[in-house]
């Protein structure tokens, strides 16, 4: 164990600097646990923020699908009363013509 190279450099408790090392030691184990921590709730909560935005989607989604649906039914109604007022044009082109045809038979008469 005295031979190999890399024990001088270890502190040990006898040694002065085994204080520092301690510290240094503590230090570094309360870094770790507090950036852990951060790292977690930093997690926590951009995996809220990302549901947030999912919720938030699906309320769209449900939005558009309605205005989506109501516009169906807005041009399925339109649909049925512009051909109704074909019909009735064409009705009316129908009478219109119907009275010039008596108006000119009774002229002619």
């Amino acid at each position: 164990m005295g031979d190999d190279p890399i024990f001088p450099y270890i502190p040990t408790i006898d040694e002065p600097m085994s204080t520092f090392t301690y510290a240094a030691l503590c230090a570094l184990i309360s870094g770790i646990g507090v950036g852990t921590a951060a790292l977690v709730w930093w997690i926590r909560k951009e995996i809220s923020r990302i549901e947030e935005r999912m919720y938030q989607h699906e309320i769209f989604i449900s939005d558009t699908s309605g205005t989506i649906a109501q516009m169906s039914t807005d041009i399925a109604v339109t649909r049925e009363a512009v051909e109704n007022i074909e019909a009735a044009v064409k009705e009316t082109k129908t009478s219109i013509a119907e009275i010039n045809r008596i108006l000119l038979d009774g002229r002619n008469t």
